[in-house]
């Protein structure tokens, strides 16, 4: 297992795994990803794919390998507590034909961070990482690990406090690796109706190809605005020029994203 190494090569494209019974039966509400797609965002990274699955082997294991084929790099969240049901290192693990053991590291974290705390077996489980995994420890606050197998999936855990903070921690080693362009958005809103601006972004979006992003988004019951028109892409000259020329045609008004909120 080893420790403090980098992933190579320049990430474009991400996806997200969301594991946990918890997710799916409504109990409790997914806001990892919509910290993800934001971080991930202003990196210059599209983010894909997400994909919410239970705490089961087989749908691990089909999920991230799938991924990882598929996209630059893959995040999985959750399933890596103390109980019997947290089973994404071993998943992962089985995954690519490998096993999990105590991660010494991890273990002596523990300890340090949170003495009061007994090293039981339970929290020990925490500590049983694939044996070929690369280890990092982003953040000193926290004791948990980040853990990479098949150098593009990033093991985080569910809870969005550690979640947040890890990849926050991380984010210069992705800023070395992303491509350097940003994601910009530009917003246009109009009191015009959704289908009546409708062939006026088709062309656009005919004209922008693979350069930009269109979109169009009604907003209910809001005196102010009707439909609020994105546009997205790294060229930010490219953006504004396409949102002042729409704005003329559909009667618009540039507005910014705290007021789309």
């Amino acid at each position: 297992m080893s420790t403090n190494t980098t992933t190579t090569g320049c990430i474009k494209t991400a996806a997200a795994c969301i594991i946990g019974d918890e997710i799916l039966s409504g109990k409790t509400r997914d806001t990892n990803t919509n910290f993800l797609a934001k971080y991930l965002f202003d990196l210059g990274i599209d983010l894909r794919r997400v994909e919410v699955i239970p705490d089961v082997e087989e749908d691990i294991v089909e999920t991230v390998t799938r991924l990882s084929r598929k996209f630059d790099v893959v995040f999985t969240s959750g399933g890596i507590g103390p109980t019997h049901d947290d089973i994404t290192y071993s998943s992962i693990a089985t995954a690519y034909g490998d096993t999990v053991e105590y991660h010494e590291d991890t273990m002596r974290r523990m300890l340090r961070i949170s003495p009061h705390l007994e090293l039981t077996e339970a929290r020990k489980r925490m500590a049983l990482l694939p044996s070929r995994s690369e280890v990092f420890f982003p953040s000193e606050e926290f004791w948990v690990p980040l853990a990479v197998v098949n150098q593009n999936i990033h093991i985080l855990p569910g809870v969005p406090r550690i979640f947040q903070q890890l990849l926050t921690d991380f984010r210069p080693q992705f800023e070395t690796l992303a491509s350097g362009q940003k994601f910009h958005r530009k917003l246009v809103g109009t009191m015009w109706a959704e289908s009546k601006i409708a062939k006026i972004l088709r062309d656009a979006q005919e004209e922008l190809g693979e350069r930009a992003k269109i979109g169009s988004y009604p907003k209910w019951n809001n005196s102010k605005v009707n439909v609020v028109i994105s546009f997205v892409g790294k060229d930010e000259g490219l953006l504004e020029e396409y949102a002042k020329k729409i704005a003329l045609l559909v009667d618009g008004f540039e507005i910014t994203e705290e007021h789309d909120a």
